[in-house]
């Protein structure tokens, strides 16, 4: 199930390291700009679970740096 994932990450992680992701629960707190992208990341290299917490509601500035909010997103 794991090998059917790109190439890539196999090269980056190695058999064993992609096994382990598969197999992980992972909690990111904080999805500025960088939490995001590492979200992004983990859900493309599978992980079993991934959950995302930011106790900040987003603003005009974040839009910039992540990709998923749109205007309407954004309470001012």
């Amino acid at each position: 199930q794991r090998l059917k994932i790109a190439g890539a990450d196999i090269s980056v992680f190695g058999n064993r390291g992609g096994r382990k992701i598969g197999q992980s629960r992972i909690l990111i707190c904080g999805l500025g700009p960088l939490g995001i992208e590492i979200a992004k990341n983990i859900t493309l290299a599978g992980c079993k679970e991934l959950i995302l917490y930011d106790p900040h509601m987003p603003s005009t500035k974040d839009l910039s740096g992540q990709f998923f909010l749109t205007e309407k997103d954004v309470e001012e």
